[in-house]
């Protein structure tokens, strides 16, 4: 029981450190920019949210929101390796990205996991439009689902699928 205490005074004290560190180096935690954009005209639950940090911003994808889920299963319905967890959203953008919005994927490095997707880019006034972009991309995309179904049944076997 006594290491246990002294396990957890030992584990709170460096996290008391980071924090002063962070403190005086001037970090700021990650502000949370929007779950939409004003003015873009999509309405519905939100599945996309636009972060900035100290030096990136980055656009997250939650992927289990009704929405994405229900055109995740349409483009499974088309071709069943199109399975949209986090990673096949990934192979998805890695092939869209660069034919349709060549823009939108410069300067961006893709982090997926299971349930969500996230793109990252150096905080710059370009990055942050170009962020802002994929946001409306992923919404225009979802919420039409046409495109995503399009692309699927047409160019899934140009798709590295995971």
């Amino acid at each position: 029981m006594r290491n246990l205490f002294f396990a957890v005074i030992f584990f709170l004290l460096i996290v008391l450190l980071i924090n002063i560190r962070n403190l005086f180096r001037g970090d700021k935690p990650a502000e949370k920019i929007a779950d939409h954009l004003p003015g873009d005209g999509i309405s519905g639950d939100f599945y996309t949210s636009i972060i900035k940090h100290a030096e990136s911003i980055s656009v997250c994808f939650h992927i289990e929101q009704s929405k994405p889920l229900a055109v995740g299963e349409r483009m499974k319905g088309i071709y069943r390796l199109a399975h949209m967890n986090g990673y096949n959203w990934d192979a998805f953008f890695r092939y869209y990205l660069p034919k349709y919005a060549p823009d939108i994927c410069a300067n961006m490095t893709a982090d997926p996991e299971a349930g969500m997707y996230s793109a990252h880019y150096p905080l710059t006034p370009q990055n942050e439009a170009r962020a802002e972009r994929f946001a409306i991309l992923i919404r225009e995309l979802v919420e039409g689902g046409e495109e995503l179904c399009r692309i699927v049944r047409e160019e899934s076997d140009k798709i590295e699928w995971n």
